[in-house]
């Protein structure tokens, strides 16, 4: 057995770390579910999964593989140039949605868009800096520094939303304001102390930044599509004609009550496809299998006691998140809790194939997961339709199992993902080991030969 550095420690540092910068977030979407009305939580709700989907593709670029190849070299030059290589393919991906920003605002978007055109535009510069810092610390496993990092965004939004609220009415234009102040003062802070790697950018990295690209853009893709995968839900509620835009308010109230079995989820994670790395650059493929299997194994037994909570006291716990009673987010907890217990499988799987060096294969399984949800999703809500149309069912019934529909979707397509992502990996490990034995029988074979 090899000796791994992702130990106990860290995973309870990554879990740790996780729970504490969640345990912000919740506050502020606490707060905001409050303040907001229920049709503006829903466009807020809608133009954070935009600029996620942004954030996902540019840092996708970079992230998974600025780790599997600094675990893999060991020169402080070479991680430097890796550091370097990801700053700047960032900056020019930055430049090239910039571009494709303005070019639709011209074409597509009328003058009531232009703030949000601008908020956008804005967020993409000055989020560079902060971002970077947060993939070179989970690279290098420095749970402190995330810490530092991240817990000073939700603090100071949360601290300018209550001085702002005394003032003055806050709306949806003025809150997104105030998000932009937190994140490019800590950016400002991250480029002083060199946590983003910005001092390493004079360095030559024409060949580090062809191997991120080239394995990012696989990466890149499947963050992108497991991201839609819950945005693309919003995307429909939201533009679904028959569907009240306050629907969108009660699906995100019930995904994020369960959001909080990932928050653990998030932070193992990264231990882990760190020690998947290792292992793999080790070339310690039988180890491989035996490593994921047994953390999915673990994990799946350490959540599902949560669940059954969860299931059970979804009445109390949509009260606590929302102040009010609403049996439909109550409903959708109890279908996620479902969709929670495929997730560790799915998710891990994933993280296997991108170790391996197989991500293709993991965009492959997002995208058929993504398409399975927009079928099954589009089959939900015609069947409903058609039913509302001949008068079965009423408008209520539309509305609320329209939503559940969905919820139950979002089960099968993580059941369909974690078949795909087995099939995927066990295929490679096959072939690998027999390559690895056939080379073992070689080394045996000429080592007799030179003893004759």
């Amino acid at each position: 057995m090899i000796r791994i550095n992702s130990d106990r420690v860290l995973k309870f540092k990554a879990i740790g770390t996780n729970l504490i910068v969640s345990g912000f977030g919740f506050v502020n979407y606490l707060v905001l579910i409050r303040i907001f009305s229920d049709s503006d939580f829903g466009y807020w709700t809608l133009i954070v999964s935009v600029i996620s989907i942004i954030d996902l593709f540019r840092f996708g670029f970079t992230r998974n593989g600025l780790m599997k190849f600094i675990t893999a070299k060991s020169s402080v030059l070479m991680e430097k140039k890796f550091i370097s290589a990801s700053y700047k393919l960032t900056i020019l991906i930055s430049l090239a949605l910039l571009i494709c920003i303005f070019v639709l605002s011209i074409l597509i978007f009328s003058s009531s868009h232009f703030y949000f055109v601008v908020f956008v535009g804005l967020f993409i510069v000055v989020n560079i800096p902060l971002n970077l810092a947060l993939n070179i610390a989970q690279t290098k496993l420095n749970f402190n520094r995330i810490l530092k990092i991240r817990i000073i965004q939700p603090l100071m939004f949360l601290s300018l939303l209550f001085v702002v609220h005394f003032f003055t009415e806050l709306n949806l234009k003025t809150v997104l304001t105030l998000l932009l102040i937190p994140i490019t003062c800590i950016s400002v802070f991250c480029v002083y102390k060199n946590y983003d790697g910005s001092s390493y950018l004079k360095l030559n990295t024409y060949q580090q930044v062809r191997e991120l690209f080239s394995f990012g853009k696989y990466s890149s893709l499947s963050l992108i599509g497991s991201n839609l995968l819950r945005s693309s839900d919003l995307f429909m509620l939201g533009s679904i004609s028959f569907l009240d835009i306050s629907v969108i308010k009660y699906y995100s109230l019930g995904f994020k009550i369960i959001e909080i079995i990932e928050i653990p989820l998030r932070g193992y994670s990264v231990v882990l496809f760190s020690k998947l790395c290792e292992v793999v650059n080790r070339n310690h493929y039988s180890y491989f299998q035996s490593v994921l299997f047994i953390n999915i194994r673990r994990f799946t037994t350490f959540l599902f006691p949560f669940l059954i909570l969860f299931f059970m006291f979804s009445d109390e716990l949509v009260y606590l998140f929302s102040g009010e009673n609403i049996p439909i987010a109550s409903n959708l907890v109890k279908i996620f809790c479902f969709y929670a217990l495929v997730l560790v499988l799915d998710r891990f799987t994933g993280l296997a194939l991108e170790s391996v060096g197989l991500p293709s294969r993991n965009t492959q399984k997002v995208f058929v997961m993504l398409a399975s949800n927009f079928l099954l999703n589009s089959v939900v809500f015609i069947t409903l339709y058609i039913l509302h149309q001949q008068n079965i069912i009423d408008s209520a019934f539309l509305q609320s199992y329209s939503l559940y529909g969905i919820a139950f979707v979002s089960f099968v397509f993580t059941v369909i993902g974690s078949v795909i992502g087995i099939k995927f990996l066990n295929a490679f490990l096959r072939v690998k080991l027999l390559k690895l034995n056939m080379v073992s029988k070689d080394e045996k074979f000429n080592t007799s030969c030179r003893k004759i």
